[in-house]
């Protein structure tokens, strides 16, 4: 009895998910602002205007992304020249010269 109402709930349940994501699909549309095809999920019977959100939504998401991989690029450079800074300055034999040479080298290396 348990596992008969057990699958009539499940096989419910999975209905009900199927139905409520069949409106929604993953369709390519050409953005024009980018000048290629992106994957937006609209629903099927999406206008002009929800479809122009969608593509608005995913440029912003695709530019902070962009603009995330740029400024770890940077903060990796930036880390590395310090790296190799520190590891010059390492080798003087009083402090007053490493400073120097450390901030000889990063102004060297556009710090």
């Amino acid at each position: 009895m348990k596992l008969k109402l057990l699958t009539t709930l499940l096989l419910t349940v999975s209905t009900l998910f199927f139905i409520a994501n069949a409106n929604a699909v993953l369709k390519r549309h050409y953005d024009p602002a980018i000048n290629k095809a992106v994957e937006i999920d609209v629903p099927i019977n999406a206008t002009r205007e929800e479809i122009s959100k969608a593509l608005a939504d995913k440029r912003k998401e695709s530019f902070k992304a962009l603009a995330d991989k740029k400024r770890n690029l940077a903060n990796k450079r930036k880390k590395s020249i310090e790296d190799k800074c520190i590891a010059k300055a390492g080798k003087m034999n009083n402090e007053f010269a490493a400073k120097k040479l450390y901030k000889s080298c990063l102004a060297d290396e556009g710090l």
